[in-house]
């Protein structure tokens, strides 16, 4: 595949020295990405969210070209995904035959929507790429906060099942796939929230979502892989604790107040988006 336009300087360095990472990532920068990570993992199985921190972790406080960033996280997020959906399939949450067949679903179609988001991003510059990623940032969190505050009323007829609502899955993996593509997010942080409003639960939203996350990551990371925009010691070095996070948030997930832990994220979310659109 033709890259659009010539690899990141970060991206020459590591084909040059792969102990790039290091100097990318300055020990009190490597210190606070680690903790993002870890507090990411634990917010992407309990509450869907979570992986957008450490793409925006990346982005602000390192040097890496956008594609990098969103290449990189990718990476992670596939990895990250399998921990995931083997971890909620263990629990029962899908293991049924319908759960697969949703899961899949989402996740097909988040696929090929994570292709085309990342041809997009080998076309923006750096600095529409913030913009788009500040205004979906702060889109999330909004999203988040007015359902705390005020309430979503289910969109999606609860008698629907089966193939028809395979369907629905897969075009809702489709649509959200594109942005996650995009912007290196990984799936959950658009899947869950729109799921919600559809009216499908959050532990079951939080769930179907790992197994999207496999594939648009995976999806996503293959793509950027043709642009040489992914960091593979970059990727272990924020890939570990956010597993890590993962595995305990899992396990801690029936004891965690969800409802604080969603306003405060949201809260979060809208003001980091506000300090990238300043």
């Amino acid at each position: 595949m033709r890259a659009v336009r010539p690899p990141s300087p970060a991206t020459v360095a590591f084909h040059d020295h792969a102990g790039v990472a290091l100097t990318l990532l300055p020990p009190d920068v490597l210190s606070v990405v680690t903790i993002v990570a870890f507090l990411g993992g634990l917010s992407v199985v309990t509450i869907g969210p979570g992986g957008v921190f450490v793409t925006v972790a990346l982005y602000t406080m390192t040097s890496l070209y956008h594609s990098t960033v969103a290449g990189t996280t990718s990476a992670v997020f596939a990895a990250a995904g399998l921990v995931g959906a083997y971890l909620y399939t263990r629990s029962g949450e899908i293991s049924a035959a319908e759960d697969r067949r949703n899961a899949l679903s989402l996740g097909a179609g988040s696929g090929f929507g994570a292709l085309i988001g990342v041809y997009v991003n080998s076309i923006v510059d750096a600095g529409l790429f913030r913009l788009v990623f500040a205004l979906v940032v702060v889109g999330i969190g909004l999203t988040l906060l007015y359902r705390e505050r005020v309430g979503l009323s289910p969109l999606l007829d609860p008698g629907w099942s089966g193939v028809r609502l395979a369907l629905v899955f897969a075009a809702v993996g489709f649509a959200t796939g594109i942005p996650s593509g995009l912007l290196g997010i990984g799936g959950p942080a658009f899947s869950v929230p729109v799921l919600v409003v559809l009216g499908i639960p959050l532990a079951y939203s939080v769930a179907v979502a790992q197994v999207q996350m496999v594939f648009v990551a995976g999806f996503a990371t293959v793509g950027y892989l043709q642009y040489d925009a992914v960091l593979v010691p970059v990727a272990l070095v924020v890939g570990v604790p956010m597993i890590a996070g993962m595995v305990l948030g899992w396990r801690a997930r029936t004891r965690v107040d969800g409802a604080t832990l969603r306003l405060v994220l949201a809260v979060v979310l809208v003001g980091i988006g506000g300090y990238m659109l300043a």
